[in-house]
């Protein structure tokens, strides 16, 4: 009777399950999970790009390239103030770890302030469960 009764609270209660399904996708260990999880790390990155918070990114970052892209991007901030970063376009890799993404952004020469866009051409890594996704390269198009 005690199993019957614990059995019933977890159907009732909802799937007992929810929380193993949802760290499993959270820990990209299969190519829908890593896709899953792409566009909300790129736009929390963005988020700090845009709020010129140069010192959060190493987990946004692959270690080997970590100081040559902050040296970049904090370059780029002397002469333009980038607004906004969305995707657009993404092709990733056959296994869903490389990430080769087209980025429209959005930003303005300091100290015209005339928004302008123009299309970067970025590589991200899925470098594992725990750090997640990562940025490798950058190019733009100007």
């Amino acid at each position: 009777m005690r199993y019957v009764s614990l059995i019933l609270i977890f159907c009732l209660s909802g799937c007992f399950l929810t929380p193993l399904i949802d760290s499993f996708q959270k820990s990209g260990l299969n190519e829908a999970a890593r896709k899953d999880l792409f566009p909300k790390k790129f736009k929390a990155f963005y988020n700090e790009v845009v709020a010129e918070r140069f010192l959060n990114f190493e987990e946004y970052l692959v270690e080997e390239q970590q100081f040559e892209l902050v040296q970049q991007l904090r370059a780029s901030r002397k002469i333009e103030k980038i607004v906004s970063g969305k995707l657009d376009y993404v092709d990733f890799s056959p296994d869903a770890k490389v990430a080769q993404a087209e980025v429209l952004v959005e930003y303005y020469k300091i100290p015209a302030y005339i928004v302008s866009e123009r299309i970067e051409r970025q590589v991200w890594v899925f470098t594992g469960p725990n750090s997640g996704w990562q940025l490798k390269s950058i190019e733009t198009g100007e």
